[in-house]
This record gives structure tokens, sequence and C-alpha cells, in this order.
């Protein structure tokens, strides 16, 4: 039987779920049960990303330490998937000891097959905390990320930890251009394209004296840097770096907002080659759900939560049914991902009997 191993982003623990958060999910957990109609083997990943600076920040204004917001904010958010009925198989947070023993051995594996990738040096730049990501000058308009316009970059200087992704420029472009590596929609394969042709910088993977994190090992005044903490989740799900982790990994499909290809389709694909590992097959890169013409978004104040949407309370299988309808008939996601992100001609459907179903059936959903 068949694999895939498919995973949706893990979502910020900085606030309620939005409509952007349900359109990813739902998006993913179509194409999960579209793959179990086909006979496979299928492992769908969901989670939470807990370790930024703006769940230090959330966490302060609550009134209660980090640890307690994160995990509020992970029952908040399973909550609301499991009323949505997503068939997720695993449920990731990054607070977790799987997952911290996942990030210490990945890069002790690269330290070990290529030592020269890790290096110290200094770090001077603009810092957004709504991406929680450093800025370069192309991904800043008047002064503002292009991302969340309303928030204040904060100019930033201090010591840390890099990754040399200089050096899988050409083999991540190779692998791309070959479609060992497929990323769709064409529009954002296009725009990762031109990204690694234009060349890659290092990139700094540990923060100063951050209070709330995973310890950089062997440097206890460091944490490892937020995002390559987080797209390790992926791994960790698998069982990494325990005997037997390869019966999922490589990763199938990641599903993944249009903002973060960065991350999925040259950062971590780098990260997976300099530790000897294989990349993901595929990333599917959907559109925002917008909100008065502009990204909605928790930091900015546009997010739409499903409790106003009334998901909230869609706790019968009719009213889920409709909510899960009306997300997913985001045509520019569903459709685009079920022709383009499965990239193969289906198999052979594994038969079984017709049965009628009363409307409200829970399994029609």
């Amino acid at each position: 039987m068949p694999k895939f191993y498919v995973t949706t982003a893990i979502d910020y623990s900085n606030g309620e779920p939005h409509l952007g958060h349900a359109l990813e999910k739902i998006g993913a957990d179509c194409i999960a049960r579209y793959h179990r109609l086909r006979g496979d083997d299928v492992h769908f990943l969901m989670g939470m990303d807990e370790h930024s600076q703006s769940v230090i920040q959330a966490a302060a204004r609550a009134g209660v330490t980090p640890q307690a917001w994160v995990d509020r904010m992970a029952a908040t958010f399973a909550d609301y998937w499991r009323r949505l009925h997503c068939s997720h198989d695993d449920w990731i947070r990054t607070t977790e000891p799987r997952h911290a023993r996942a990030v210490a051995a990945l890069l002790e594996r690269i330290r070990q097959r290529h030592p020269t990738d890790l290096f110290e040096a200094e770090y001077e730049g603009l810092y957004c905390t709504g991406c929680e990501e450093f800025k370069t000058g192309a991904q800043i308009v008047d002064g503002h990320c292009i991302e969340h316009p309303t928030l204040e970059l904060i100019p930033t200087r201090e010591r840390n930890h890099f990754f040399r992704l200089s050096a899988y420029r050409d083999a991540v472009l190779e692998r791309i251009r070959s479609g060992a590596l497929s990323v769709q929609p064409e529009i954002r394969r296009n725009e990762v394209l031109r990204l690694v042709e234009a060349g890659l910088q290092d990139i700094s993977i540990s923060r100063q004296r951050q209070p709330w994190g995973i310890p950089f090992p062997g440097d206890p005044q460091q944490t490892v840097y937020v995002w390559f903490d987080a797209l390790i989740n992926y791994l960790s799900a698998t069982g990494f770096p325990e005997p037997g982790y390869d019966r999922l990994w490589p990763a199938d499909l990641h599903v993944v907002g249009k903002g973060i290809t960065r991350f999925h389709c040259v950062i971590w694909p780098a990260m997976l080659l300099a530790a000897e590992l294989p990349p993901p097959r595929a990333v599917w890169a959907h559109g925002y759900v917008q909100w008065s013409g502009t990204k909605m978004s928790k930091t900015a104040g546009t997010a739409v939560t499903l409790a106003r949407r009334s998901i909230g309370t869609a706790r019968t299988p009719c009213a889920t049914s409709a909510a899960r309808s009306g997300i997913r008939q985001r045509r520019r996601f569903h459709v685009g991902a079920l022709r383009r992100a499965l990239h193969s001609r289906p198999r052979r459907y594994v038969r079984q009997p017709r049965v009628a179903l009363p409307r409200d059936d829970p399994s029609i959903s």
C-alpha cells in the first residue's frame, strides 16, 4: 500500500484560529481523504508553532506564563479542527519533548556531516515580530514589512549561530527545476525559482538571550530561531531520529500559505540536504483569505475568527458540513490542490459497496 504523508503549516499560538487557518486545514483534509479513498496509507499531520516572540507578548498581556498560554491555544485550535471534522492522524506541538529531541538531532547531524555549514557571526538587521523573521530590502516597503505593514520593524544586532544556506543554491535549484521538489501552483514555482537564481544568503538560526524556545545545542545563551525550530516539526512527527522514521519520510506534500514558500521551498530543503536527508517531494502554496482587500492576519487585527463565523457553534453534522463546504469553495485552493498538488495519475480506487446515507450523517463532511 503506497504511503502518503501530508502536512499543513503549524499555526502560531498568538491568537484564535481564523478563516485563513480553516481554508488551509480543510483543503489539506480534502486531499488526505482523497488519498484514503485511493487506498493509500495516509498520515496527515497538523499542529502548533509555540516558540515565537508573539507568544511571549500574548502571554504577558493575558497575565500567564508562555507555557500556560500555549496550552490554552492548543486546546482551542484542536477543538475547532475537531468540530470541522479534520481527519489528521497526528497533532504536534513544538513544545513537546519529541520535537526538541529532533531539533537537537538534526543540528548535530548537520554538524557531523557538514561542519562548516554551521558557524557563528554578528547579525544586524530589521526584525518583524509578525513574521518572526529578519527582513531583506526586497521585503520592506515604506519602512514596513510587506506582510505586516501595521507593525514597526525592530532594529536588531546580536551574535548568532548561522546556517550556510548559500552553499545549497545550486542543489535546491536543480531539484525544483527537475521536479524532484514540485512547487505548485506555477506562479509560486516561478517566484521561488527567481529567488534562488538571484543567490542565497547565509541565515541566522539562533536568537540571543530569548527566554522562550529550544536551547541551542552547546550554547545555553542562545535559543534555536523559531523558523528553524518550526520547520523540523514535519520530521519530528515521523519519530526522527529513532529508527523507523523513514517509513513516513520524506513528506509527500506540504500544504502552506504563499507567504512562507521561502522557508518551505528553499531553507527547509537546504537544511535537509545539509543533514543528508531527502527533501519533501512537493509543496502546494495556497493564496490568502482577504478582508477589506488585505491579507487576513491576527497580528494586524484583520482576522475574522471562526467563532465570529458561527463555526464555533457548528456542533451538528449538518452545520459542520455547511461550514466546511463554504470554506472549501475558495476554488483557487480547493480545485487547484486536487488537480495539481496530487500531480499523479490516480491509481485504481478501492471498490466499496454503495450505501445510501441521510444528509445529516456525520460521515458526510
